[in-house]
């Protein structure tokens, strides 16, 4: 999760200040302190990302957290208002842990700051049915051919056409080994994937220490994140959020335990 967190920190922070000026279809979003949104909904669980900021008045390139918007989400009868987690990231969460998620309906997010409201639709993508890794336990160290996958993560096909991210969420802190490293740029926990199951070489892994990696479809405004049409000059950012930059999206997969060492 920290790894979905920081890609999406500074893709947003470049993408959306560059582009923000340029895309034709984006003219209805205001471009004087334009909002931020990234906003996670997981299946069956507690909601705890919906993280609102605006590019600070004097131009700094950091963001504002926004910290007094009124923010909603809805599913069919379900309707919940969030309450601030972090003042300093600006990071908006539902209260109790017990009210998720899940189901055909469509979810709505809305958010309302300084007199405008704001709103975005997502759904719950295929659900796979199930999740299985080869070896719970690596040794990067001791691997003796990076050419040998340490293990491999395969799971049941959501549907025709469906592409699937790897997200390594709920790192262990208590473990004293637990520290980031850089993977390769082709590492499957750093982007879509198009089969039903990866092998995971020493370079792939974002962290050594004790986590999870959750593996789930994508819904359409998750893979637009990673469209090249924006390329080379980054214009053109992908929004599904009306009236302001960023995405709401919902996952909707399975997690499995695995040790790096």
């Amino acid at each position: 999760m920290r790894g979905l967190i920081r890609f999406f920190g500074v893709l947003f922070l470049i993408v959306f200040v560059i582009g923000c000026t340029s895309d034709d279809s984006s003219d209805d979003i205001s471009l004087k302190q334009p909002l931020m949104v990234e906003a996670y909904v997981y299946a069956n669980e507690h909601v705890d990302h919906v993280k609102v900021a605006h590019i600070h008045e004097d131009g700094e390139a950091e963001l504002a957290p926004v910290n007094d918007a009124s923010v909603k989400l809805t599913q069919g009868n379900l309707s919940v208002n969030l309450v601030l987690k972090d003042e300093a990231e600006g990071i908006y969460e539902i209260s109790d842990p017990e009210t998720v998620f899940s189901g055909p309906e469509p979810l709505t997010l809305e958010i309302t700051y300084n007199g405008k409201t704001y709103r975005s639709t997502t759904t719950f993508p295929p659900a796979i049915d199930s999740l299985s890794i080869t070896n719970d336990y690596v040794n990067i160290s001791e691997a003796v051919n990076d050419q040998i996958p340490l293990t491999t993560l395969s799971w049941s096909e959501a549907g025709d056409d469906e592409r699937y991210c790897v997200f390594a969420r709920g790192i262990n802190n208590d473990t004293a080994a637990t520290y980031a490293i850089q993977p390769s740029y082709d590492s499957p926990l750093l982007g879509l994937n198009n089969g039903h199951s990866v092998d995971l070489y020493p370079d792939h892994f974002t962290y050594i220490g004790s986590y999870q990696l959750y593996v789930t479809a994508v819904n359409e405004e998750y893979i637009q994140m990673y469209s090249d049409n924006s390329a080379p000059d980054l214009r053109g950012a992908p929004s599904n959020i009306e009236g302001a930059w960023g995405v709401f999206t919902a996952f909707n997969g399975l997690s499995v335990d695995i040790t790096v060492e």
